[in-house]
């Protein structure tokens, strides 16, 4: 290298040759620093906002939200500046149970960045052809635009591939806290639980690919139990070809209903009855699962492949079509009459299944407060100048996916997309759950009916006239929990649900709650105190549409 000459015109003292060789250096430094930070010199991302893995068969499901940008903020001026952009996330994996030690470190699957970060809030990343029961350890390293990686483990998560999935929870009956009574359990112990935005969507955490909710679509359903067509998951008025459904169609042949598939579930309670282990699973084939049963899924003895959901309450044609006016003001009998009328295959929603379907939202949400975590709907909707509906609104269609919650008690909510479930306008009528003179009698099979409880089953579980907030629940062989009397509860601790008993006469049981009801309401609500003459504005049917064994939409 030539050596260079620097000539100074002007004589300098010792001191400012001193100064200036100073400010030299101190620039060299910020050169070399600058040109360090893009290299990977600076500040890391915070942690992933969310974060769910969960584990299917030989395959791992990824859904994540990245951190924002770290901002500072000038306390005198008000303004904020970023220190941190955040560029993307590394997904890496590696077999085996150790922690992933840094950004090279396993097995390298993708970085995302830009636009495509939003695309895994509520789709999942698969990782496939992995080797079930092993377990593999993932993270989701978030970096920055300097290329400086955020190591922590909270971005990490162990799971297990599996063939068979056992999907479970313990809720312990001493914790009234709705937020702390249940723990998850088996192959879902480190999900994420579902979360309601403030939009009224609904975030799945890690249960997007739970195979319920994965088959859990809306369609247009023919009398026999037969699909004729699915509709759009996110606007019901198209069908899913993008064309106009008959969701609003007085004239169509047959209803609005949505597919839940066969669940096997299995229930065991500590001896001294203070908690319980739910567990479900989609097959009862393997050793593990083979005292689960199929609890909401028998019709003649037989095993059935799924059940039709009603996505709306049933109107006084028997159909559940969106713009018509629930039923209201009809006995049991008189209810049953309509529902036979319309389809040999139509029977009140309730029972079992309605047990099944309480349990999966309390491992959803991971919470006994069912309100809180999938919305109010209307159960402050009630009008005592609107004789004779008393505010319950006509079906629509609501928008919002699968699941729609809102607070404040008087907008139609949804879930596993039906209004019924969530909207708590009218008491569904459950003629499978009786009470007679105390006892508890229960039908486990859609074909067995009867306003008496002939033919049914004698729980050998006894209620005396009572009501209130329970915080536990009893179990019965083949049709799940009921409600305890042991009023342990409110509307914001135990089970956050009412119950009532009345030991008198027979009863036939009440579920959800009505518009008048309040925090009463809920997925864990039931009265067993009103007989089957009972006939108000208040009472509707949930109509459940039974198709033929082996039948499943295609």
């Amino acid at each position: 290298m030539a050596e260079q000459t620097i000539e100074i015109a002007d004589q300098k003292t010792s001191e400012e040759i001193k100064t200036i060789v100073t400010e030299v250096n101190e620039n060299v430094k910020k050169i070399e620093s600058d040109l360090s930070g893009a290299s990977g010199v600076g500040i890391a991302p915070d942690n992933m906002r969310t974060l769910s893995v969960s584990a299917g068969d030989a395959k791992i499901s990824i859904k994540f939200t990245a951190p924002d940008d770290t901002k500072i903020q000038n306390p005198e001026s008000g303004i904020a500046q970023t220190i941190c952009s955040v560029k993307g996330v590394r997904i890496l994996y590696k077999q085996g149970t150790d922690s992933i030690l840094n950004e090279s470190d396993g097995i390298f699957v993708a970085d995302i960045e830009g636009e495509e970060l939003e695309n895994y809030r509520n789709s999942s990343y698969l990782i496939e052809n992995l080797e079930n029961g092993s377990y593999y350890t993932v993270a989701v390293m978030p970096y920055s635009d300097y290329g400086v990686f955020n190591r922590n483990l909270a971005n990490q998560k162990t799971v297990q591939p599996s063939e068979l999935q056992i999907f479970g929870f313990v809720q312990d009956f001493t914790n009234l806290d709705p937020e702390g009574t249940i723990t998850y359990s088996d192959d879902n112990e480190t999900f994420e639980p579902f979360t309601l935005n403030s939009d009224g969507s609904m975030n799945l955490g890690s249960w997007g690919e739970f195979p319920l909710l994965v088959e859990n679509l809306p369609y247009m359903v023919h009398k026999d139990g037969t699909a004729d067509y699915q509709l759009d998951p996110n606007d019901y008025t198209k069908k899913i070809d993008g064309t106009a459904s008959d969701i609003s169609n007085t004239s169509y042949s047959g209803g609005a209903f949505s597919w839940i598939k066969k669940v096997y579930m299995k229930e065991t309670y500590a001896s001294d009855g203070n908690s319980r282990h739910v567990q479900f699973a989609f097959s009862n084939k393997d050793p593990r699962t083979e005292d689960f049963k199929p609890i909401g899924f028998v019709n003649n003895g037989a095993e059935l492949e799924g059940v039709w959901l009603p996505m709306f309450y049933m109107a006084e044609s028997g159909q559940t079509i969106s713009g018509t006016q629930p039923i209201y003001g009809k006995t049991t009998e008189e209810e049953r009459t309509i529902l036979r009328n319309y389809s040999q295959n139509a029977v009140h929603l309730g029972g079992g299944l309605m047990n099944v379907l309480r349990d999966l939202m309390y491992m959803f949400g991971r919470s006994t407060d069912t309100q809180t975590h999938f919305g109010q709907g209307c159960m402050n909707g009630y009008d005592s100048s609107a004789s004779p509906t008393y505010g319950v609104k006509k079906n629509a269609v609501v928008s919002g996916g699968q699941f729609y919650g809102t607070t404040g008690g008087k907008e139609l909510n949804k879930a596993f997309h039906s209004i019924v479930i969530q909207s708590f306008q009218q008491y569904l009528r459950d003629t499978q759950t009786l009470l007679s003179t105390g006892k508890l009698l229960v039908s486990k099979d859609y074909s067995v009916y009867s306003l008496t409880g002939a033919g049914y089953t004698d729980t050998g579980e006894t209620f005396a006239t009572t009501s209130g907030y329970p915080s536990k629940l009893r179990y019965v062989e083949g049709f799940g929990s009921t409600p305890d009397s042991d009023n342990g509860g409110s509307t914001s601790t135990g089970l956050c649900d009412y119950a009532g008993f009345n030991a008198t006469d027979v009863r036939v049981a009440r579920r959800l709650g009505h518009c008048n009801g309040g925090l009463a309401g809920g997925a864990g609500y039931i009265t067993l105190d009103s007989a089957a003459s009972n006939a108000t504005w208040y009472c509707g049917v949930g109509e459940l549409l039974i198709p033929s064994v082996d039948y499943a939409p295609a």
